[in-house]
C-alpha cells in the first residue's frame, strides 16, 4: 500500500493521526476507505485461498524489480 500525499503530509503535522491511520490499515480495519478495505480483502484472501500469499509475494518482488530496473536504465 503506498503512502498518499496527504498521509504524508500526516506524518509532518499529526504524527498520532497517521499512526491510527496505519493501526486502522494493519489491524482493526474499521474505516471504510479504500485503503484500509483493501487491506481488509488482502489478509481475508491470505487467510482463506492457499497459496495467495506467495502469489501476492511473487507479484510484488517481480514489480519492485521491473521498477528498479527500469529506474537503473535512465
Amino acid at each position: 500500500m503506498q503512502t498518499t500525499s496527504s498521509e504524508a503530509e500526516l506524518i509532518m503535522n499529526d504524527s498520532p493521526e497517521f499512526v491510527n491511520l496505519a493501526l486502522d490499515c494493519c489491524d482493526k480495519q474499521n474505516s471504510k476507505i479504500v485503503k484500509t478495505q483493501a487491506c481488509k480483502l488482502l489478509e481475508h484472501m491470505c487467510d482463506n485461498v492457499d497459496g495467495a500469499a506467495t502469489c501476492v509475494t511473487t507479484f510484488c518482488c517481480n514489480a519492485l524489480n521491473a521498477a528498479l530496473q527500469t529506474a537503473a536504465g535512465q
